[in-house]
């Protein structure tokens, strides 16, 4: 007994449109969707470590927020996306990944803990939306 399969789709096209249905997906979707979850995140002040007691004596004196991240509002409104994928101010990364201060030798070395906020919420949609890509893309 022989096992035939038949396609009625080219895999040579599907495989060349696929980086660029990947692309689409990374730059569009997935930075959309990261952009907002991530700014939900730090507004609702659930970012961690929490900040010290000095800290928010300091920023209240200075009249700011008292959630990590969130002194001016700054960190949170830049995220956004880009044609390159997800956008947000500098000291994002540094505060996403952690940092250690006193590069130049008049400052103190200082460890500065990460505090992730870089988020996902719903993955179920985002990957449902690359799915559709796929679907449309295997049609034409």
């Amino acid at each position: 007994m022989k096992l035939e399969i038949k396609a009625n789709f080219d895999f040579g096209k599907m495989a060349n449109k696929l980086p660029k249905i990947i692309d689409k997906f990374l730059n569009e979707s997935y930075a959309d969707v990261v952009a907002k979850d991530s700014r939900k995140f730090i507004e609702s002040g659930r970012v961690k470590p929490v900040l010290n007691q000095s800290t928010k004596e300091i920023r209240k004196k200075r009249g700011q927020g008292i959630k990590p991240l969130y002194a001016t509002g700054a960190l949170a409104n830049s995220l956004s996306k880009s044609k390159k994928g997800l956008r947000m101010k500098s000291y994002g990364t540094l505060h996403h990944e952690g940092f250690t201060t006193g590069k130049q030798s008049w400052i103190p070395d200082k460890e500065v803990k990460p505090r992730p906020f870089l988020q996902v919420d719903n993955l179920s949609k985002i990957t449902s939306k690359f799915y559709d890509a796929l679907k449309v893309a295997r049609k034409k």
